[in-house]
C-alpha cells in the first residue's frame, strides 16, 4: 500500500513537471511566433512604402491634391522623374528668350536622357537661326540629329481624342518623354496663383512643352509638363510655375491637333 501511494506521488509529480514544460514550451513558441508576426508586419510596411522618384512624386501630389487640382483624390500617377533638376525657364536663354520654347524643350529632353549633357539652350540658337525666330518641329529634329539622338513620331489621332490621350499615355508608361509643338489657346487660362493645373500665363499661340508624365484626379487625366515659358513666375514654395504643371489631357491633344498633330519621342 505504501509502494502504491508512493508510486501514484511520483506519477503525479512527473505529470505536473511534464505540464510544465508543454505550458512553457508553447509560450516560447506563441511568444516567437507573435514575434516573427510583428517582423512581418514591418517587412510588408516597408514594402509599401514606394520610395522611388516616381513614388515620391505620386506622394507629393496626395497629400497636396486639393491645392494643387482644386480635387480630392489622386487615382493614378505615372512620371518619368530624374534625381537632378533638368528644367529650363526659357526666360533666362538671352536675346531670343520670347521665341526660344523650342530650343529650350529639347535642350530639356537632351538633359533629362543624360544629366551629363552640356548643351545649352544659347548654343542652340546659335546653332539653328541664329538670328531669332519660332523653331519648327523639323528643328527640332535637326538638333537631335545633330547629336545623333534616336526618336520616333507618335501621330496623334485626330479623329479619336481619347485613342491619342492612351497612346500618348502609354509613351509615358514606356519610360520615354515627349516634345510637343501646340497651341496654348485650347489650354484653360488659371486664374488661381496656387493652383498647378492649366495655363499660368496669357500667351495663347504656338508653343513648345515636354510631357514627361501623366496624373489621375477625381477621374479626369491630366498630362504632366514641363513648360519652358515660365519667366520666373513661382509658387509660394519657391518651385518654378512651369515645372510639373498640370494640363487636362483633352485640352492638350486638342491643342496639339489643332497645331501640329504629333509628339516626338524620346527615351
Amino acid at each position: 500500500m505504501l509502494q502504491s501511494t508512493t508510486n501514484r506521488k511520483s506519477l503525479l509529480k512527473l505529470y505536473k513537471g511534464g505540464l510544465y514544460m508543454a505550458k512553457k514550451f508553447i509560450k516560447q513558441r506563441l511568444v516567437i511566433f507573435l514575434l516573427l508576426a510583428a517582423i512581418g508586419l514591418t517587412l510588408v510596411g516597408c514594402q509599401s512604402v514606394d520610395d522611388s522618384l516616381s513614388g515620391q512624386q505620386e506622394a507629393l501630389i496626395k497629400e497636396n491634391v486639393e491645392e494643387w487640382f482644386g480635387g480630392k483624390k489622386l487615382e493614378k500617377y505615372v512620371g518619368n522623374n530624374r534625381e537632378y533638376d533638368w528644367f529650363i525657364d526659357q526666360g533666362n536663354t538671352g536675346e531670343h528668350s520670347n521665341s526660344n520654347c523650342g530650343p529650350a524643350s529639347v535642350v530639356m529632353a537632351m538633359k533629362w536622357r543624360d544629366e551629363d549633357f552640356e548643351g545649352t539652350v544659347e548654343e542652340a540658337r546659335e546653332k539653328f537661326l541664329p538670328n531669332g525666330g519660332w523653331w519648327l518641329t523639323s528643328t527640332v529634329a535637326q538638333y537631335l540629329d545633330s547629336y545623333e539622338v534616336e526618336y520616333e513620331y507618335l501621330m496623334l489621332d485626330s479623329n479619336d481624342y481619347e485613342k491619342a490621350t492612351e497612346d500618348l499615355k502609354e509613351i509615358i508608361e514606356e519610360e520615354k518623354i515627349a516634345i510637343l509643338c501646340v497651341s496654348m489657346g485650347y489650354i484653360t487660362r488659371e486664374t488661381e496663383p496656387e493652383l498647378r493645373v492649366n495655363r499660368f500665363y496669357d500667351y495663347d499661340d504656338g508653343h513648345f512643352l515636354v510631357v514627361k508624365g501623366y496624373a489621375k484626379v477625381d477621374g479626369e487625366t491630366y498630362f504632366e509638363v514641363y513648360d519652358p515659358n515660365n519667366w520666373g513666375v513661382k509658387y509660394e514654395d519657391g518651385t518654378a510655375a512651369g515645372k510639373d504643371r498640370y494640363y487636362l489631357a483633352e485640352e492638350l491633344i486638342d491643342s496639339a491637333i489643332n497645331w501640329h498633330p504629333f509628339a516626338i519621342v524620346i527615351e
